[in-house]
């Protein structure tokens, strides 16, 4: 006996390979179909049943793909115990598990079991998958992994084996009607081996005696149940009270039509620079990262949006549940307080219009308020075209690929409505909810004005003791850098030049008081340092290049190997008193040692 079933679920687990015991990584089961049969093929019943959500809601990730919402599941759901049991009696029936790709379903049901506490067979039943190395190498896909040929789909499998394909994929009444058919139709073939059937010699003969054309339908009706959530979801709009009534939205109109929308810009500057130098040098993987301690960390003078789609708040709704999602608000509620505002967009999405629902709700619920945004990635609507023309050229695919995910598909904007909205145009949208127009201008209204333009900032150099300066800590001056900047000049002019000359020291000291009073002594420090510790390293450094040549203070600190005075270079292409700017040292390392001085 052969049972062959199939689950559908509310999303995927976090790592695949995860014990059935870890019930926060796998997900839930929401609906369970099955098919028994005997040796021959002969159907000897079948069962469909919706799991009744308890204690976790169906995110509207999972529902887009198998049309099962919590609405409908609730209304036509059973217990999970009493699904488990009659999953339990079937089970006892039959000898094998069969299944396309059967050990995700065999997990996730072996964890429904667990958090239950009830005892199944199942998980020492022998199994038979249809996705497996055996079923790649017959349809001989490419694109597999290591050069291998693909797993196929089951849509795959049932076009190579029946030659149509199959369309009511993730339903899994309508999953495991093809699956049956595709299981079957492998034996006829052989495909699976009188070993892994644990069958007698003539069990192929006998079973192709019996099923002489292909594998037919069992004639089993199947529901569909995206259209079966969208009755009860209109249902329930019909009997509950009409939305904002026409009064309130002129109220709205009247109320943002002196109401600034402020386009936001920069604010919490410094901390939002460290968080970032953390994520780039730290954190950095495919995309710069941060934890929620880096946050913790450097969360003052930050403001705070919850994001768009791709905002932890939001993206836990569409894929995890609103229990998750709500644990999430409360905790940047908590780090931030007042200073957290929960993001909504509408560019004409239903994804984002049913997480919009459920954001203001949970907004509303902990007195967070709303502040509208909207995404923006081209000026006018009318760039939307050139820009998507644009995102092809970047992954060098063809605007006529659909857009989407996985194989045949390419990335791109859903709609034109990534544009840069107008003032009015915001108003519109969002005129049922004032408070996130007027959030912004509360927003703006918390930033202190500030300048981002300011002298050059180096890393401060360590100095001996001895050329400290105590005024500098008082009034951040460079005293003891130049100091020390001058004592390491002379020092090494006379192991460069011997003997002093009047000429050496007239214009070590010309460019010495340049580079005091152009404020650079810092960066001479740090790049004879960087370049005598590489040197120390066995490191191999150029010469010099560029203007820097022409600078004997750089020569008698080793940073350059070209003496200025004997070929006659001007000091004042490299740093002028009369036109100060940051000046560039062009240094050469050795490909292969360059590594070790940044150790």
């Amino acid at each position: 006996m052969y049972l062959i079933f199939d689950t559908e679920t509310t999303g995927l687990p976090r790592n695949f390979n995860a014990p059935i015991t870890d019930t926060d990584n796998w997900p839930r089961c929401i609906q369970i179909a099955w098919q028994l049969h005997d040796d021959m093929g002969n159907l000897i019943e079948h069962q469909n049943y919706l799991v009744k959500p308890e204690g976790f809601n169906i995110p509207y990730d999972a529902e887009r793909i198998h049309g099962i919402s919590t609405e409908l599941a609730q209304e036509q759901g059973i217990g999970l115990a009493e699904v488990l049991e009659k999953f339990n009696i079937a089970l006892s029936k039959s000898k094998f598990v069969v299944g396309q790709n059967v050990g995700f379903d065999v997990n996730i049901m072996g964890c429904e079991f667990h958090r239950l506490g009830v005892e199944s067979a199942m998980a020492s039943m022998p199994v038979l998958d249809t996705c497996t190395e055996i079923t790649a190498d017959l349809l001989k896909i490419p694109g597999g992994r290591g050069g291998r040929f693909k797993l196929p789909t089951l849509t795959e499998l049932h076009q190579y084996l029946f030659g149509v394909p199959f369309s009511e994929a993730h339903n899994a009444t309508a999953d495991v009607e093809a699956t049956t058919r595709c299981f079957l139709e492998l034996i006829k073939k052989e495909v699976f081996k009188r070993e892994e059937l644990q069958v007698e010699v003539d069990y192929f003969e006998r079973f192709k005696t019996i099923n002489t054309g292909p594998i037919g339908s069992f004639g089993i009706e199947h529901a569909n149940l995206k259209t079966e959530s969208d009755k009860i979801r209109k249902r329930q709009q019909a009997t509950e009270p009409g939305g904002i009534s026409k009064q309130t939205l002129a109220d709205n109109k009247e109320e943002l039509a002196n109401a600034n929308f402020v386009h936001l810009h920069n604010h919490g500057y410094h901390n939002l620079a460290k968080m970032s130098s953390i994520a780039y040098t730290k954190g950095f993987y495919y995309v710069p990262r941060i934890d929620r301690k880096v946050i913790e960390q450097y969360k003052s003078d930050i403001i705070v949006l919850s994001g768009n789609l791709y905002g932890e708040v939001a993206s836990k709704l569409l894929n995890l549940g609103e229990k998750q999602a709500e644990e999430a608000l409360l905790y940047w509620k908590e780090q931030f307080g007042d200073d957290f505002y929960v993001e909504i967009m509408r560019h004409g999405q239903e994804n984002e219009d049913r997480v919009n629902t459920d954001l203001i709700a949970m907004a509303n619920k902990h007195e967070v308020k709303l502040v509208a945004t909207n995404n923006t990635y081209y000026i006018n609507k009318k760039d939307a075209n050139a820009h998507d023309i644009l995102l092809c050229v970047k992954d060098a695919e063809k605007q006529a690929t659909p857009i989407g995910r996985g194989r045949g598909y390419r990335y791109g904007l859903p709609n034109q409505e990534y544009y840069f909205k107008s003032a009015e145009e915001m108003k519109k949208l969002f005129t049922d909810v004032p408070q996130a127009i007027l959030s912004t201008q509360e927003i703006a209204d918390k930033v202190e004005s500030y300048e981002l333009a300011r002298e050059v900032l180096l890393p401060k150099f360590g100095i001996p003791d001895e050329f400290l300066v105590e005024e500098d800590n008082t009034d951040g001056g460079k005293r003891g850098e130049n100091k020390f900047l001058r004592h390491l000049t002379y020092e090494g002019a006379k192991k460069r030049y011997g003997e002093l000359t009047e000429v050496i020291i007239e214009r070590l000291d010309f460019e010495l008081a340049t580079i005091e009073k152009t404020g650079y002594p810092g960066y001479f420090l740090i790049v004879q340092d960087f370049i005598a510790e590489a040197r120390r390293r066995d490191v191999s450094v150029g010469p010099g290049r560029g203007s820097a040549a022409g600078s004997v203070v750089a020569y008698c600190l080793w940073i350059t190997n070209i003496d200025p005075l004997k070929y006659d270079l001007l000091f004042e292409r490299f740093l002028n008193p009369d036109r100060v700017s940051m000046p560039d040292i062009d240094i050469d390392f050795d490909d292969e040692g360059r590594g070790r001085k940044r150790r």
